[in-house]
């Protein structure tokens, strides 16, 4: 009965050391994957990025999708409502060449000029030219860099006007001070932060009652077309047109001149053929930027006015620059006469270093009658 016994209990003790093994098997193997392969491995796996790629530019789209649409409301919001039904929208596109516009807006094709797979599912800003709305297509071409934030508002600003800036430019007058010349003007020690009057102009010509004052006309420009435009200018008495190659006033030149180096020079209205300085030449300007224009112009006697003429691309006659081109530089209604000088902003308005404003020598013929009237 004993040896019985003893046999049973020798054979459940081999069974249970030839079990034992094929149970801890198992968590061996799971344990040496789990050692030998990390989360980031699998990750980086070709096939595991073929699954995510689909929702990685899902979102990508639903994300272009939302911030088209605030930059749209933007838009919208600084728009007057006749402008709204004839600028194209700015679009906010995939890189991979699907466009993502507003429900209500007609399509247009996107199309790259170069192929390219670096940036694939990156967001770029594609600016409408002003033949986008017939051509029906938008044309890119990636840039190697990526557009930065603050690149990407200074774009869209470019192109936003406020409706009280909008179709107006600033004009600034001093008054006593003698003389046809526009350095007179220039030499004053109230120019050009301390005017007499301030006022808006809806269009870039002025004509005013009076002897002995000079004028500031300022503010921005925004082509409706790109392409090489040309400027010219007239006035009673001499005046200069300066133009400069973006929306910083600092980096302005002159472009044309109501001047005479036999005397003071004048014209009549517009009559801008009489001297060769009175039209620029050929200046390249994008449709998408503002640029900065200022007008200087100075009466002695007798009647006054300065007119500010364009040719557009493609355009056979020159044509006074109107309103719907323009843009205030700054809204200053509200400084006034009486204002306590320590509180004026001339920054706002006269920000030092504009070549326009910084004084010549003068000719001892003008300069015995800078202040004599």
């Amino acid at each position: 009965m004993v040896s019985r016994y003893s046999k049973k209990g020798e054979g459940q003790i081999a069974w249970c050391l030839c079990t034992l093994p094929i149970v801890i098997f198992p968590f061996i193997v799971i344990f040496w994957l789990h050692r030998s392969f990390s989360a980031e491995d699998f990750l980086q796996q070709s096939r595991f990025q073929s699954i995510t790629q689909a929702p990685t530019i899902r979102k990508d789209l639903r994300l272009a999708k939302e911030q088209n649409e605030f930059f749209e409301t933007l838009l919208n919001m600084t728009r007057s409502p006749t402008q709204r039904s004839t600028v194209p929208p700015v679009v906010l596109a995939i890189h991979s060449g699907k466009r993502v516009t507003p429900a209500d807006a007609d399509p247009i094709e996107l199309q790259r000029e170069e192929e390219s797979s670096d940036n694939d599912g990156k967001v770029v800003i594609v600016t409408p030219g002003p033949d986008t709305v017939l051509a029906r297509k938008i044309v890119f071409t990636p840039r190697e860099e990526e557009i930065t934030g603050h690149e990407l508002l200074a774009a869209f600003f470019e192109q936003v006007v406020p409706d009280n800036m909008a179709g107006k430019l600033n004009v600034h007058t001093w008054q006593g001070i003698c003389g046809p010349y526009v350095e007179q003007l220039r030499h004053s020690p109230l120019f050009p932060r301390f005017p007499f009057v301030r006022k808006f102009l809806d269009q870039f010509k002025s004509h005013q009652e009076g002897s002995d004052f000079g004028e500031r006309i300022f503010g921005f420009i925004h082509p409706e077309k790109q392409g090489f435009h040309e400027f010219a200018i007239t006035s009673d008495d001499t005046s200069e047109l300066w133009l400069s190659t973006d929306s910083n006033p600092k980096k302005s030149r002159l472009i044309a001149a109501v001047y005479s180096a036999n005397g003071a020079a004048w014209t009549t209205p517009y009559n801008y053929k009489k001297f060769p300085v009175q039209v620029s030449r050929k200046i390249a300007l994008k449709s998408s930027r503002k640029y900065y224009i200022e007008a200087l112009h100075k009466q002695s006697k007798g009647r006054s006015h300065v007119q500010i003429f364009w040719k557009e691309p493609d355009a056979k006659t020159f044509k006074i620059i109107q309103g719907k081109y323009l843009s205030l530089y700054v809204d200053d209604r509200d400084m006034h006469e009486e204002g306590i000088v320590e509180e004026i902003d001339f920054h706002s308005y006269a920000p030092p270093g504009i070549p326009s404003h910084s004084k010549r020598k003068l000719d001892p013929s003008v300069e015995k009658f800078l202040y004599r009237c």
